[in-house]
């Protein structure tokens, strides 16, 4: 299973890294650390599931024709993001995110970057075939063991230009 969403989670690796430089930087680093010897909490069967993890979310749960009822995501930080991926056979769907009043088409194919602990979000209906939510996230708890805590809020300085070598 690993190797076959091993695509699709290079491309979230690449968006989560235009919307989150910082909190992408820091998941590879968890990533990496996890990975040393002696630096983890890994059981040792454990570690060909770490090597073959292709994200730099430290979960992802998988979501098959079910409602997501109102919550706000526990055990990540307020300004980390989950992705939320939309897929199946399904013709309609909403994301409800209600801290701010605002539904939003949710239809397959759909991504929605979410600072999830911070915004309470739903999903409370679909219609006209499967749904599915691959939901991508990150525990606070791994990241600080990792030593990539704290992660700060996404600014506008996150974003400035790299000078160019010559």
């Amino acid at each position: 299973w690993l190797k076959n969403i091993a695509p699709m989670e290079s491309l979230m690796n690449i968006v989560l890294l235009v919307i989150s430089p910082q909190q992408y930087h820091c998941g590879l680093k968890a990533q990496q650390e996890v990975l040393k010897d002696g630096n983890t909490a890994l059981k040792p069967k454990d570690h060909f599931v770490a090597q073959a993890w292709p994200s730099v979310f430290t979960g992802i749960s998988i979501i098959s024709n079910r409602e997501t009822p109102a919550h706000r995501d526990r055990g990540s930080d307020f300004p980390d993001y989950d992705l939320l991926t939309s897929l199946g056979t399904h013709t309609f769907s909403q994301l409800e995110v209600h801290d701010v009043g605002r539904i939003y088409s949710y239809q397959p194919g759909v991504v929605v970057g979410i600072c999830g602990k911070l915004l309470q979000h739903s999903v409370s209906t679909w219609s006209g075939g499967e749904r599915v939510c691959y939901a991508r996230f990150v525990k606070d708890k791994v990241m600080k063991k990792m030593e990539c805590a704290p992660r700060d809020w996404v600014t506008v300085d996150a974003f400035q230009p790299v000078p160019r070598s010559k």
